[in-house]
């Protein structure tokens, strides 16, 4: 499609939006915060901003830290959606570009705390020469570091000379498309910055389109290769600008129908949002459960666990236990598959005959118990005690649960289990209950 006849239809779209009036308060805030997100989101991911679409909106509300996450991207986040917020607040209205505000820009949004040096260029034209690696496989360089003041002195000159044009309603004015468009592909030619020469360029293209009653334009996932070759066609082999014009009238199109979309009641989140959403997630999942290596129960891993987890612990805890039981009148052990009791002397006695009678199939929980009553020495106050752990079966992964601690330790069936391991978990537990017993002999008044 023809640029011009874009321009037409861009046109007709903000008649439609003018013809409404004012917004309802509610239409804006939602229009306003659409943007604004996308705005930062995709900015920031075009330039290797790691932080996903929840993960801005986390730092859109004040979180200054996200979990897992580089602090320089969330930094840069922050100061990015500082300053989108006071764009979109300014309206439209006479504006002009000045070699100061971008350098304040620069410095909001570019963050450096491990690297002194680079930290030193922030807010400052760059020092050294800089290049890139097209799509091409071949490199672009831009404006030497000497010549950077004088050209964006000339640029802005430009730009500050359309926009003049434009608010005085001049007949030869450019639309404000092109005063956008062209103020963007001087800007990254020159590439004045060491570093967020795209994010700068992207901020004053909008600041430019927004002071002049248009909306901004949001590169997007699907619109980023094509960006980005159209710039490098024209930087390095005198494409057409044309092409150029095309792209940014199109996302302008976009976000014209986007407020249009708004303002008549129709949803404005993209569907695409959501399946992204679900795209991460399911690649996160799949990232720790093969980290965790996650693989379902069956007959043969239940099995492995009743006779390398359940019955090690089991002899362990009875080692210790017949060891104490003597000095109580009663003591009792029992063993509950599904929380129904079985008799301790056929655990004991036929372990494995008592494992194997059990339906691994559909065995939820399996726990070992030990009771004491009356210690057989005189004290003021009669002492019962119990020790048990509880093993629970789920269908990824099993728990264990102790008497003596708080909480659950989870496990999964594909780890390799090492039987020390666990003996080593039940004397850790049987000495916290053994001195409880303990502190109750010494001091019987102050245990509950």
């Amino acid at each position: 499609m023809k640029t011009q006849k874009i321009i037409e239809e861009i046109e007709a779209l903000k008649h439609q939006i003018d013809s409404h009036g004012k917004f309802p308060e509610g239409v804006l805030k939602k229009i306003n915060y659409k943007f604004r997100l996308d705005w930062n989101y995709y900015s920031n991911r075009m330039e290797g901003g790691t932080l996903t679409r929840d993960e801005t909106r986390s730092v859109m509300v004040g979180n200054v830290s996200v979990e897992g996450k580089p602090l320089k991207d969330v930094l840069e986040m922050n100061g990015h959606d500082e300053v989108v917020r006071e764009i979109l607040q300014m309206g439209a209205g006479k504006k002009r570009l000045s070699e100061k505000r971008i350098k304040e820009v620069h410095k909001a949004i570019i963050k450096e705390e491990d690297d002194p040096e680079k930290k030193q260029e922030i807010g400052k034209w760059k020092s050294r020469p800089n290049e890139i690696i097209n799509y091409k496989n071949e490199k672009i360089s831009f404006t030497q570091p000497g010549d950077v003041t004088e050209e964006i002195h000339e640029l802005l000159n430009r730009v500050n000379a359309d926009l003049d044009a434009f608010f005085k309603g001049s007949k030869a004015a450019k639309h404000p498309l092109f005063i956008a468009a062209d103020f963007h592909l001087d800007y990254v030619s020159i590439h004045p910055f060491f570093d967020g020469n795209g994010r700068t360029a992207r901020i004053f293209t909008n600041l430019i389109l927004i002071s002049c009653g248009y909306p901004p334009i949001i590169i997007k996932d699907d619109e980023k290769e094509g960006y980005y070759q159209t710039l490098a066609d024209i930087q390095a082999y005198n494409g057409n600008p044309d092409l150029f014009y095309r792209l940014m009238a199109k996302t302008l199109q976009n976000s014209l129908q986007l407020i249009l979309d708004a303002i008549e009641g129709r949803e404005i989140e993209e569907v695409d949002d959501i399946s992204k959403e679900i795209q991460l997630f399911n690649q996160r999942v799949k990232a720790i459960g093969e980290k965790q290596n996650v693989v379902k129960r069956n007959n043969e891993r239940v099995d492995k666990v009743l006779n390398t987890v359940f019955l090690p612990m089991l002899f362990e805890t009875d080692r210790y236990w017949s060891e104490i039981r003597d000095h109580f009148e009663k003591s009792k052990a029992t063993v509950k598959a599904n929380n129904t009791s079985n008799p301790f002397n056929q655990i004991i006695d036929e372990p494995e005959l008592y494992l194997k009678n059990i339906k691994k199939d559909t065995i939820k929980n399996l726990s070992f118990e030990i009771n004491l009553e009356t210690l057989k020495i005189a004290l003021p106050k009669r002492i019962s005690k119990s020790f048990w752990f509880k093993i629970n079966f789920d269908l990824y992964q099993y728990t264990l649960n102790f008497s003596t601690q708080k909480g659950s330790k989870i496990y999964y069936y594909g780890d390799e289990i090492d039987e020390n391991k666990f003996k080593a978990l039940v004397k850790e537990q049987m000495k916290n209950f053994i001195r409880s017993l303990n502190e109750f002999i010494t001091n019987p008044k102050n245990l509950k």
